[in-house]
């Protein structure tokens, strides 16, 4: 599981979802790789968090919008923080 702060919510990542995200996001940024194998709250700067949402977008447009829904959740809570 993987948790990560957006404002002053906490969004947790199932398994799957947490170790996909890891793989796509730590290409670019560690931040979420240091911290998946910890229990703590990941808290990214903002531009982390553009990088992983930019990552979420991506993501949602290969798979025509069918991202699981805790990252769904995630994606939403990113873009409405960084507006």
């Amino acid at each position: 599981m993987l948790s990560i702060r957006v404002g002053s919510d906490v969004y947790g990542l199932g398994d799957e979802s947490a170790a996909e995200l890891v793989e796509r996001v730590s290409q670019i940024d560690s931040v979420l790789r240091d911290a998946a194998d910890s229990a703590e709250v990941v808290e990214p700067d903002p531009g982390q968090l553009a990088e992983i949402g930019t990552v979420l977008e991506a993501w949602a447009l290969e798979t025509d919008g069918d991202l699981p829904g805790d990252l769904e959740e995630l994606r939403l809570a990113i873009s409405d923080e960084l507006d």
